[in-house]
């Protein structure tokens, strides 16, 4: 019994799936397969947009600085600089404009979580540089992005 119980939880480090039966184990490798839920294969497109957006911006010369900064409930997807100007950008990605473009979907909300989380970020850096609030708007899918959009001061 002994023997069993160290044979199971070995099983157990590996994910193996196992039962017993009559003194019998049987061992089984199961991978359930859940096709992905419309957010998850949303949070995926957005992460890749992000990806995108920061490979776009550092084209343009800026030094990524921080991706997904987190201060509390609050993320910054991008902070970048370029000089002495830091930009917090706001990355929203959509597969079409059926229902609005990307950048319409920056509520004032989500404006005034980007403003408390720069906050945080400057104090914690001890900054004292120039700052500015750029939206990226992306379109398209992981297969072909169709349009890139930056808005420089995209809100104050």
């Amino acid at each position: 019994m002994h023997q069993l119980r160290n044979e199971l939880v070995q099983l157990n480090r590996l994910s193996l799936h196992y039962f017993l039966c009559s003194d019998q184990l049987f061992v089984y490798n199961y991978t359930p397969f859940w096709p992905m839920s419309t957010k998850h294969i949303a949070q995926d497109f957005g992460q890749y947009a992000e990806r995108v957006a920061a490979d776009y911006l550092i084209e343009k010369g800026f030094r990524v600085m921080a991706q997904n900064f987190r201060y509390k409930r609050f993320e910054i997807d991008l902070i970048v600089q370029k000089g002495k100007l830091i930009v917090f950008v706001e990355v929203k990605a959509r597969k079409n404009n059926l229902f609005g473009n990307p950048e319409d979907f920056v509520t004032q909300k989500k404006m005034r979580a980007l403003r408390l989380a720069a906050a945080h970020y400057l104090r914690i850096q001890n900054s004292q540089q120039a700052i500015r609030f750029d939206i990226i708007a992306v379109l398209g899918s992981k297969e072909k992005i169709t349009q890139i959009l930056h808005l420089e001061d995209g809100f104050y």
